[in-house]
């Protein structure tokens, strides 16, 4: 999935009438800033905490800051008594995590559910209640520095090291300084975590090296820096840690490469540790990564046949192994193993011939073909071992009958959705 995670400022929420008028005969203005919350919980979420980073950090360094207040709100739910202690731990935990770059001392405090900006009777209603809000007094007048201030200020830099965790788990420990000139908070962070069959599938990505290996993968990620759309590099090294459900300690890095249009990958000289107490892999780069965790996989039918063995057997191995299809030919085709993160691409370097041959083949991999003849489309989404197979050519045929007819691309790709969603992975 392409996710973009954009550290910049986007909209301020209304500020509270009473507080407005009094800041407006001191000759001050008000600005709020809010925090969003899960039901029953005072945790800040990593969105969340990218948001409002996003929000409020610029505003503070542009303006001369007065005062700070942080009030937690509640939806109905529950008792007076509860939701007044719940509001008073979100606006605890929205203080802690400002802690380090407020310009002054901030007050906490809690309204629960006692006065609902909007209505508790809507679930968009309650979802807009559980919130904090950052009500921040500053003066109308631009900050002024004089000319002698001006050749020793240092530029303010509210920043510390930042770590980032996108929706996969995937995780970036970016040091202070790593963008400098630009500040963290400046940065696009446009990023894909591709963690499954389905995902490396929906991607169009193969687990597949450029000189024909297979791959098995234990994720990919592919990520660009931007600051207005310019992309920029680090000036220091970036922790990436990559979560895993197990540690294969034989994982390597790989890099991307791109062979007629498709994604290839060719082994990488950065050094990954392994993380096995809290599962995770790491390696630091000075890169943005496109990079790929993965294991070369051997056939299981050649591996330990050597000399003369294995050349009388290896017509009948995986090596050989062919999928074709009868009397039409290949828009694409994708073989998704079913208890591993293997996804094979088929004609990554001749399109749209009749066959391909994939480096390992299962009874259960999932079979995705599209195929199309004097401009007819169809397509099979089976496993592998359904489909006819010509034991002595080591071929797996697609028949005519194996075919179902492309009424849309729409009804095709919801048919592969509805198969590779429900891999057990």
């Amino acid at each position: 999935m392409y996710y973009v995670y954009k550290v910049t400022m986007i909209r301020f929420t209304t500020s509270l009438l009473l507080i407005l008028s009094f800041s407006f005969l001191f000759g001050q203005d008000q600005q709020v800033f809010s925090v969003y919350f899960e039901s029953d919980k005072h945790e800040v979420s990593a969105a969340e905490k990218t948001r409002i980073f996003g929000e409020t950090l610029p505003f503070l360094d542009s303006v001369e800051v007065v005062s700070i207040q942080i009030i937690g709100n509640t939806d109905a739910y529950s008792s007076n008594q509860y939701n007044q202690k719940l509001g008073l731990k979100r606006a605890s935990a929205v203080k802690e995590l400002l802690a380090d770059f407020l310009p002054v001392t901030s007050t906490i405090s809690s309204l629960g559910k006692s006065q609902p900006k909007y209505s508790n009777e809507t679930a968009k209603g309650r979802r807009s209640n559980r919130r904090v809000d950052i009500i921040i007094n500053y003066n109308k007048s631009p900050k002024c520095i004089t000319s002698e201030e001006e050749k020793t200020a240092e530029p303010k830099n509210f920043e510390n090291d930042t770590i980032i965790t996108f929706p996969e788990g995937v995780e970036f420990h970016i040091k202070a300084e790593t963008f400098f000139p630009n500040k963290i908070k400046d940065i696009s962070f446009s990023t894909r975590e591709v963690l499954s069959p389905y995902s490396i599938y929906q991607n169009g990505l193969s687990t597949m090296t450029a000189d024909g290996r297979c791959l098995k993968s234990g994720g990919m990620i592919f990520t660009e820096a931007q600051v207005d759309g310019v992309p920029v590099k680090p000036n220091d090294s970036i922790l990436v840690r990559i979560p895993a459900s197990a540690i294969d300690t034989s994982m390597q890095l790989w890099d991307i490469e791109v062979v007629d249009g498709d994604t290839v990958w060719v082994e990488s000289d950065i050094e990954m540790t392994f993380n096995e107490e809290e599962k995770y892999y790491e390696f630091k780069t000075s890169s943005m990564p496109s990079i790929n965790v993965d294991v070369p996989v051997a056939s299981t039918i050649a591996s330990g046949i050597g000399g003369l063995i294995d050349l009388i057997t290896k017509p009948f191995t995986d090596d050989n192994t062919t999928i074709k299809s009868r009397g039409r030919k290949f828009r694409e085709c994708y073989l998704v193993s079913n208890d591993e993160l293997i996804v094979l691409k088929g004609d990554l370097f001749k399109p749209r011939k009749s066959y391909f041959e994939p480096c390992l083949t299962d009874p259960n991999d999932i079979l995705i073909a599209h195929v199309y003849k004097k401009n007819k489309d169809c397509f099979i989404v089976k496993p592998l071992g359904e489909i006819k197979l010509k034991t002595f050519f080591n071929r797996f045929v697609i028949r005519k009958r194996d075919l179902k007819d492309i009424k849309s691309l729409e009804d095709y790709n919801k048919e592969v959705d509805q198969v590779l969603s429900a891999l057990s992975l």
